[in-house]
């Protein structure tokens, strides 16, 4: 297959009409800027565009807003040759922004709260045969009580050794393959003794969060605030999805703004410039030259240069005028 032939196109002009120029041949496609130091140096007036590009920065922020709300971007439609970034388009990123973020921070404070409640089940789920409010058990002030789990090979060495302290008692509430699950109570003024002859007997203590009522009961209640945070996240799902719905269209024109910006911005970093012109240099296939040369000339105060021609939009006004004329 042939390769296609392009040709060299030079575009000047005034410095006022760059932006809509970049428009159009963004709008066209087929425009391939080339380096204009090729063409011309400093010394005949003539600089490189030195700035940096601001939109990627907000495309990012856009983009990583929508993947956190679940909304899809699209392009839709044009901006208007001559569009800018304005200041209710600035106020569009902004409250996607905060929606985005104050999304996440529920969402995960939520499920923060669950996560605290499902392991205070799997704690709780040892213990749930004792028939003790746990509340009474941490108010008492002559006993102090130990939640957690005891190898089930030291059972016996506690019942031989330790049978004749009656202030050493153990209750097993369950038990799994290796450990007996359970709690021992100890009178106050003796509560490092015997907590040092449990661990002696490799007692595991584990942290019980405190609540009103028995294990069951306590249990019960966490069930009961799961199921709540449960309709919380439900309510915040369609939260989402109503937003979504509202702002799909908003969203995706400030996308495509924002596309549009970024790479018009981009093709006018090609472009070299004076205080008053500017210069532009790129390649076009052979076959749609005379297209693009007929949109550029649209333009007042700018000049096309292909190969064997030079012409301006004044000249092309009035060449077409003459061919209406049927010179």
């Amino acid at each position: 297959m042939a390769a296609a032939k392009v040709r060299l196109m030079k575009i000047s002009g005034d410095l006022e009409q760059l932006n809509p120029l970049s428009a159009k041949l963004l709008s066209c496609g087929c425009f391939y800027p080339d380096a204009v130091g090729k063409y011309v140096s400093s010394t005949m007036g003539f600089l490189p565009y030195t700035q940096d590009e601001p939109y990627s920065e907000k495309l990012e922020r856009l983009q990583t807003a929508a993947k956190t709300l679940g909304l899809t971007l699209e392009k839709t439609g044009e901006p208007v040759a001559e569009g800018t970034w304005s200041a209710d388009d600035e106020a569009a990123l902004t409250a996607l922004h905060k929606q985005a973020s104050d999304y996440t921070d529920e969402k995960e404070a939520l499920h923060g709260q669950k996560e605290v409640c499902e392991a205070g089940l799997q704690k709780y789920d040892h213990f749930k045969n004792l028939d003790l409010p746990l509340d009474s058990l941490a108010d008492c002030a002559f006993v102090k009580a130990r939640f957690g789990h005891l190898p089930k090979e030291s059972l016996p060495k506690f019942q031989t050794v330790f049978d004749d302290d009656p202030f050493l008692q153990f209750y097993p509430c369950s038990e799994d393959k290796t450990d007996y699950w359970g709690v021992y109570l100890a009178p106050a003024d003796r509560v490092n003794e015997i907590d040092g002859k449990f661990a002696f007997l490799m007692f595991d203590p584990v942290s019980v969060p405190g609540a009103a009522g028995t294990v069951a009961q306590v249990m019960e209640q966490v069930h009961k605030s799961m199921s709540i945070l449960d309709e919380q996240l439900a309510a915040l799902e369609k939260e989402r999805t109503d937003y979504c719905s509202k702002e799909q269209a908003r969203t995706n024109a400030v996308y495509t703004k924002l596309l549009f910006l970024r790479d018009a911005f981009r093709l006018r970093a090609h472009a070299w410039h004076s205080d008053r012109s500017f210069m532009l240099v790129g390649f076009v296939p052979q076959e749609k030259e005379d297209e693009l040369e007929t949109m550029i000339l649209t333009l007042p105060d700018v000049t096309v240069e292909r190969g064997d021609k030079r012409i301006s939009a004044r000249k092309a006004v009035k060449m077409t005028g003459r061919r209406k004329n049927g010179d």
